[in-house]
């Protein structure tokens, strides 16, 4: 798992979901057991794996909705920040 995809799942897990197995870094919309139960879709999420790795997840049975961005180890550039926002804007729309 990349340092990305495992600050996602952090991420998730510290909200107090059980994360999915596998996280996929296409842009898609992916639903997955929240609560660990087998056959349980209340969870979802998006994650976009770009040069800066973004994306959003929630619960649909809480309502908990979160977007998240990665720490890439260093300040982000302008260009950076903006086509960040520009992401996140879209993923929570």
């Amino acid at each position: 798992m990349s340092n990305a995809h495992q600050q996602f799942y952090d991420a998730i897990k510290a909200t107090g979901l059980t994360p999915p197995d596998s996280i996929q870094a296409d842009g898609k919309l992916h639903r997955f057991s929240s609560n660990g139960k087998r056959g349980g879709d209340g969870g979802w999420y998006t994650f976009f794996g770009d040069v800066v790795p973004a994306g959003s997840f929630g619960d649909w049975r809480t309502g908990l909705t979160q977007s998240w961005r990665a720490d890439i180890g260093r300040k982000l550039t302008d260009a950076e920040i903006k086509a960040s926002r520009l992401v996140v804007r879209c993923i929570d729309s």
